[in-house]
């Protein structure tokens, strides 16, 4: 609700680049950098939350539980979400934009993967990839971009808040992207890209409803 998602939420991607390709909150984020500032063929804006700057093997112990309160957590993002969002105006967006997104979460890979593809406003669609580490004990989120981008980014949850907070780092900027579920069937979620001065490059807001499974 990468992100995400996501929500996503995915929930994603969602969750934009720092390196040259674009952050994503868990799929949740389109492409829409106008010509002259950031093409949106270079900058896709994340469910979900982050770029490819994070290439550490993916490794998890041997045969974790698939019924892991880690797992569970997961649980929140599957299923169908529209998610409607805003970015505002700042270093890499020229001009405040909105857009929306249809996405559908489900397990995959025997369940141990959460999948969530999303087809958005401006026509580009995606995939999300997360999951628990158990070896590193954090959650992990890929996203992929029809544009043919990608990203990654490491998250942890916050149990008290129902908030998944997805973080990616790249020399002196951070990406955060901040899923909090209102309930079951509605989040709000946020993307900030800031450098160690705290000045913001990048800002988004959205909110995700679960919307009725199609049959």
């Amino acid at each position: 609700m990468i992100a995400g998602y996501v929500a996503v939420g995915l929930g994603v991607y969602l969750v934009a680049a720092l390196s040259g390709s674009p952050l994503n909150s868990s799929a949740l984020v389109p492409e829409f950098f106008p010509a002259g500032c950031m093409s949106h063929k270079n900058w896709g804006l994340l469910l979900l939350a982050a770029a490819a700057w994070m290439y550490a093997p993916f490794a998890v112990s041997a045969d974790p539980p698939l019924d892991s309160a880690e797992q569970k957590v997961l649980d929140h993002f599957v299923g169908q979400w529209r998610a409607t969002y805003k970015a505002s105006k700042s270093e890499f967006v020229p001009y405040e934009k909105s857009g929306t997104a249809d996405l559908v979460t489900g397990r995959t890979v025997g369940g141990r993967f959460i999948q969530e593809k999303s087809e958005h406003s401006d026509k580009t669609s995606g995939t999300s990839i997360l999951t628990y580490d158990d070896q590193r004990r954090c959650y992990r989120s890929w996203w992929f971009s029809s544009s043919g981008q990608m990203s990654e980014s490491l998250g942890q949850w916050d149990a008290a808040t129902r908030t998944m907070t997805w973080t990616a780092l790249k020399d002196d900027l951070t990406s955060t992207t901040r899923h909090h579920f209102l309930d079951d069937d509605n989040a709000h979620w946020s993307v900030a890209i800031k450098d160690s001065r705290g000045k913001i490059y990048f800002r988004m807001e959205g909110t995700s409803v679960r919307t009725p499974a199609q049959k």
